[in-house]
């Protein structure tokens, strides 16, 4: 599942939207909310925090197996693109490459978790999940008003090791 946890680059006010300028980056980098595939195998977060989960459906621009620094480029990818046999560091998987991305990732025991870049106007929220510090009870409670959806639809989950109920 892809997962954004709670890092201030979602608005604490309107959690449907990033913020402007998250750490002083602006620009295109506020188009766009980083986030990280979990999974059985390999199900490491960027940090604690409570997060959102989001639908597939959200648009992916790019992906790395390791923490991507996506704030360092324009909407988030590295300018130069994957490809395979060989070249797999230091650039950008494409979307079309997403399972070739996780492969590498989940073979690594240094990289706890992956960095997953996606377009904030096109991603789809399907729950809040709670975790160290955050509000995300207080969000959860925002984006059902402001969708006008009830807990069937939007759950709240909570972490229970490394799985989330």
């Amino acid at each position: 599942m892809i997962i954004h946890t709670f890092d201030e680059h979602l608005d604490a006010d309107e959690p449907w939207h990033t913020v402007n300028n998250l750490y002083g980056h602006g620009g295109a980098y506020s188009n766009i909310l980083s986030c990280s595939i979990i999974n059985d195998r390999k199900a490491g977060r960027f940090n604690g925090a409570g997060g959102v989960i989001l639908s597939p459906a959200s648009r992916t621009l790019c992906s790395y197996p390791y923490d991507g620094g996506a704030m360092e480029f324009e909407w988030g990818c590295r300018p130069e693109v994957c490809s395979e046999p060989n070249h797999i560091w230091n650039c950008a998987f494409p979307p079309s490459m997403l399972y070739r991305m996780m492969q590498i990732h989940e073979s690594g025991n240094q990289w706890p978790y992956n960095e997953v870049v996606v377009d904030q106007f096109h991603m789809v929220i399907e729950a809040v999940f709670t975790g160290r510090g955050g509000d995300a009870a207080g969000i959860h409670q925002r984006l059902l008003e402001h969708y006008g959806l009830n807990e069937n639809q939007l759950p709240l989950l909570s972490w229970s090791g490394n799985r989330l109920v």
